[in-house]
């Protein structure tokens, strides 16, 4: 699997129309761990971080640490809505 840059990443959120925020909630990280990523200020070492850029798909890792990256706004289906704004989430996948 290729790496993503933070950029990449931000650029995937955009194009999916999905919040840093949303994100971070989903995957129970806090959204200040998302952000520090995705501006460079750390680097996933360990924890919360690590767990984060691994989903994110920034750092190569352990699966374990959490579900694939989409899986749990997906539910197993094609599609899920968040925060019951009528986001459709079509198979999300990093």
């Amino acid at each position: 699997m290729k790496l993503k840059t933070p950029d990449e990443v931000k650029e995937m959120f955009y194009k999916k129309g999905i919040s840093l925020t949303e994100w971070a909630r989903t995957h129970d990280i806090p959204r200040h761990v998302v952000s520090d990523l995705l501006r460079g200020k750390c680097i996933g070492r360990r924890g919360q971080s690590h767990k984060a850029a691994v989903l994110l798909g920034i750092k190569d890792g352990n699966e374990a640490d959490g579900l694939n990256s989409w899986q749990k706004l997906n539910n197993g289906t094609d599609t899920h809505t968040i925060s019951g704004r009528g986001n459709s989430l079509d198979k999300i996948k990093f």
